[in-house]
């Protein structure tokens, strides 16, 4: 049923499509929109067509207090069935003025179980009178009967009696229901009972909240007054509070309650993993400390597998990185990989700062491409390796032999040229300046050291194809963890503004409606401010919250 309340309607639709936001990216649990759909934030204003509405009285109470009995007195007539047997109540009776009609009642409502009694009492027009079944009957459709209609009503008469003022299952009621309404109690059959037992009472109340109860004691003996009888002194409260201003402001204090009810269920499904601020950085700690524990035994399984790879293809050529990257990082070494990351996701419902659903819907896409990831880097830090091969320090010591393996041979020929031109130069006036078979050996075995010796270190330098594919497989291994922590490091970032984002719109919906539930508490409150913002007649009908 729609609100006829703008503002709770409003109210209910934006923390409704929050909610609805929030639990399809798994930040709250998929049960939260029902709590939404299950909170009573009804109004006695929808179940009239017109503004002019009267006052909605319910008289409730546990088995055999004298509901329908007092019913009766104050109505002048007989419109309740009092009997002995127990529970009498099987149904609400509506009595009300014959010009008032009850035009939109809930389609869910049993309406069987609802009988209505007319009258011509100008002095109850603006009131509709609910008499309830017994809350605390055996047959649990009374109960529910009762927590259906409560909504529905603005002023609950809380009737007891000295055997009964201290029932546990409307005590439980009182208290779920305290702030949603303004409450008046009768402790009926006072004769019966002790003055202690109605001071022990109001001791009751006052512990359930209600700061100065309007208590009333009626002994309601069958067809006589008492002489301490407080029953006039009730209708006399009644008649007063049936005032146009009183309802009226009523049901302002109603829609303040019912939305501080939806807003305080927001907070309720937010906190703490949505209020929680500091949790990004206790969960990037949680991560760093998980993965380093899950890679030294990744690294490790992997390492190894790496090196009998290696031996294998390293008389294979040619040698294909992204083939031996498949190889490495197989079904199995996938399955690990993702179970490391895995054990993170499920340990994050103990920590209460992320929900394990937030995660999972973050998480998904990326860690299907997990395994596709960590072969791409392996095959690019493999083909790398293979394109510069050895340390740099290595690959320096290598080019600088390769060119001293020509340059050094060069210049023993050009020593070798000379020696032979100047030995001819100078024969002509020197028979002995000819060169020698000695001189031949020496240059041969000049240039063939000059040679021979820089291209055998830089052989000896030049890693083997083991050792590069070693290497390679090695790189990519670290390099890609390394990249899957980084990459979980962002995701995180990415849920904490998400989380943050899905934050400041509660927020911001709370700021717009905070208008409308000016005395919404956000911690304990003073008992002396249970009336706070009410006029004096009503000070008395509410509890502190």
């Amino acid at each position: 049923m729609a609100h006829s309340n703008p503002l709770l309607q409003s109210a209910t639709d934006a923390i409704g499509e929050w909610i609805e936001s929030a639990t399809a990216s798994g930040w709250l649990a998929d049960t939260a929109p029902q709590q939404l759909s299950e909170l009573a934030t009804a109004t006695p204003s929808e179940l009239f067509d017109s503004t002019e509405r009267p006052l909605v009285v319910g008289l409730f109470g546990g088995t055999g207090v004298g509901k329908s009995t007092l019913l009766n007195r104050m109505a002048g007539q007989e419109i309740a069935r009092a009997s002995a047997e127990r529970p009498t109540s099987r149904t609400v009776t509506a009595y009300l003025h014959h010009s008032q009609h009850l035009d939109q009642l809930p389609q869910d409502f049993p309406m069987q179980r609802l009988a209505s009694v007319l009258h011509h009492q100008e002095r109850w027009r603006d009131v509709l009178w609910l008499d309830m079944p017994d809350v605390d009957s055996v047959a649990a459709e009374h109960r529910e009967l009762v927590l259906q209609w409560l909504p529905y009503i603005d002023l609950l008469i809380y009737v007891v009696s000295p055997e009964r003022y201290r029932d546990a299952s409307a005590w439980t009621l009182l208290r779920e229901q305290g702030n949603d309404h303004a409450w008046q109690f009768v402790f009926n059959q006072r004769d019966r009972g002790t003055a202690q037992q109605l001071v022990d009472f109001r001791t009751l109340l006052a512990g359930a909240g209600f700061v100065d109860p309007a208590v009333y004691a009626t002994a309601s003996p069958p067809g006589q007054e008492a002489p301490d009888d407080d029953l006039q002194a009730l209708l006399e409260s009644l008649d007063a509070l049936s005032e146009r201003k009183l309802i009226d402001e009523l049901a302002r204090r109603g829609v303040t309650e019912r939305i501080n009810k939806v807003l305080t269920l927001a907070d309720s499904l937010a906190s703490p993993s949505l209020a929680n601020k500091s949790a990004r950085r206790a969960l990037q700690d949680q991560w760093n400390t998980h993965w380093d524990s899950e890679k030294a035994g990744i690294t490790s399984s992997l390492g190894a597998r790496a090196l009998q790879l290696s031996a294998h293809s390293a008389a294979q050529a040619p040698h294909a990185p992204e083939a031996l990257a498949e190889q490495l990082i197989d079904a199995s070494a996938a399955a690990r990989i993702d179970a490391a990351i895995g054990g993170f996701v499920q340990a994050l419902d103990s920590t209460g700062d992320l929900p394990r659903r937030a995660a999972k819907a973050s998480l998904s896409d990326w860690r299907a491409s997990v395994a596709e990831r960590v072969r791409a880097d392996t095959a690019h830090a493999l083909a790398d390796e293979m394109a510069h091969p050895g340390s740099s320090l290595q690959r320096m010591a290598i080019r600088c032999l390769t060119v001293a393996a020509t340059s050094l041979p060069t210049l023993a020929l050009l020593w070798v040229a000379w020696r032979v031109f100047n030995a001819f130069r100078t024969a002509a006036t020197d028979a002995a300046a000819y060169l020698n078979m000695n001189f031949a050996v020496t240059a041969v075995l000049l240039i063939l050291v000059a040679w021979a010796l820089p291209w055998w270190l830089a052989r000896r330098l030049k890693p083997s194809n083991q050792s590069v594919l070693e290497r390679g497989l090695s790189r990519g291994i670290e390099r890609s963890l390394t990249r899957l922590h980084a990459q979980m490091s962002d995701l995180l970032d990415s849920l904490d503004a998400e989380r943050e984002d899905l934050d400041s719109q509660l927020r911001q919906i709370q700021s717009t409606l905070g208008a409308a539930a000016p005395h919404r508490s956000t911690g304990p409150v003073d008992p002396s401010d249970a009336g706070a913002g009410l006029s004096e007649p009503l000070k008395r009908l509410v509890a502190a919250k």
